[in-house]
């Protein structure tokens, strides 16, 4: 079977599927549009008004020593996470084994 015939059958087979998915994404998009097409001319400018605020206030608090603290801390976070997955996984490994087979091998 060609490329393009294996294509077409598996587009035919999920055709439900990437319709109901593009008829979503049409519907999302065309609430989005609507949702920013209130009244741009005073909602520009409190949205500056905003945005200055958030960001003045975003720059007053982060500095280089606390992004450097925040991602020390996730980095942390995340070997635990990590280590703790590997070991559950290891330890469920040995415990199927050991059942399985009638004899603890580690």
């Amino acid at each position: 079977m060609k490329f393009k015939e294996r294509v077409k059958a598996c587009f035919m087979k999920s055709k439900k599927l990437v319709l109901s998915i593009g008829t979503a994404v049409v519907a999302g998009a065309t609430m989005a549009v609507s949702s920013f097409a209130a009244d741009p001319a005073s909602s520009s400018s409190e949205a500056v008004a905003a945005a200055t605020s958030v960001l003045g206030s975003v720059t007053a608090v982060l500095n280089i020593t606390a992004v450097a603290a925040i991602l020390t801390a996730c980095m942390g976070s995340a070997t635990a996470l990590y280590l703790a997955w590997w070991g559950v996984r290891k330890v469920t490994k040995v415990t199927v084994r050991a059942f399985s087979h009638g004899k603890l091998a580690i």
